[in-house]
């Protein structure tokens, strides 16, 4: 697929509130071709690919032509374009040798700027969801395992960020002084784990599932994100699990211990996840008081 040659820039626009918004020219296709093609310009991004070694495609879509381009976990790509298969799920396309070559987005990540700190980031001032990422790298250095009375399974350590891990503590004691009885299936989980996670969901479900977030965009790589349980195992990961005691309880205190219940029903628009009541995450007291996710990134 040829890049439409009057396709040209007619101006910058940019939402930068709270960082909401990437980056992005107001592009104009005045080509009947590129209208056809369904080709979208963005302002150039650096993507990172994960996933197995994958033949880009000459145009989007997984029975498309493939070119003699391979894409290797790793791999950074300049993407300045963007257009849906016949399926409706998105590619990434850059140039290359004087081709347009493309990408599922399902396997690739941008890491948003804000990201890029170095050390440990603020608890709450990182920005991770389903379009920004965290380097695939990034692991907090003060992780720390739970006690064994609170895991769900007593050999695994579910560690935690120091602070987050503190504040859980007195969030599960508080609980139990009310009747609800918490524990934690799980913690801090790395990008190469959800990489193994995601991948083994795609190949199940196909690019558009809406359960497993890719590597670099799952909370859990925070070491300050958790998922609950209760003592009836019915309702592990469930969303009924919303409507035990131990549900019910974080859903009405956790803020008072500065967590948030990440994917609801009612934020589901701007979290692109489907709800989790089981899954909290630590953002501080004073930020989880008018906790809003960001949403999506115009362009």
């Amino acid at each position: 697929m040829a890049v439409p040659n009057t396709m040209r820039p007619r101006g910058f626009a940019c939402l930068a509130a709270a960082g909401a918004c990437l980056a992005v020219f107001a592009w104009s296709a005045e080509s009947a071709i590129a209208a056809e093609e369904g080709i979208k310009a963005i302002f150039p991004q650096n993507w990172t690919f994960f996933g197995e070694p994958f033949a880009a495609r000459l145009e989007p879509g997984s029975e498309a032509a493939k070119s003699d381009s391979i894409q290797r976990q790793g791999g950074t790509l300049a993407i300045a374009y963007r257009a849906a298969d016949r399926e409706g799920a998105p590619w990434l396309g850059w140039m290359q040798d004087g081709r347009l070559l493309w990408i599922p987005e399902a396997l690739a990540v941008w890491v948003a700027p804000q990201n890029l700190a170095a050390g440990n980031l603020p608890y709450g001032e990182e920005v991770v969801d389903r379009w920004r990422a965290l380097p695939l790298e990034y692991q907090p250095d003060d992780l720390e395992p739970l006690p064994a009375a609170y895991r769900y399974e007593a050999e695994l350590e579910y560690p935690l960020r120091r602070e987050a891990r503190e504040m859980v503590l007195a969030m599960i004691r508080a609980a139990q002084a009310n009747g609800a009885k918490l524990q934690i299936c799980s913690g801090y989980r790395s990008a190469a784990k959800q990489r193994e996670l995601y991948l083994r969901k795609i190949e199940s479900a196909g690019y558009g599932q809406k359960t497993v977030a890719k590597p670099g965009h799952s909370e859990h790589q925070l070491g300050a994100a958790i998922d609950f349980a209760g003592p009836d195992d019915t309702h592990l990961l469930r969303m009924s699990f919303g409507q035990t005691r131990e549900g019910q309880w974080l859903a009405s205190r956790a803020a008072e211990f500065g967590f948030v219940q990440s994917y609801t029903e009612a934020n589901e628009p701007l979290t692109g996840y489907q709800p989790e009541p089981w899954h909290y995450r630590y953002v501080g007291i004073e930020r989880a008081r008018g906790w809003r996710p960001l949403g999506p990134p115009c362009e």
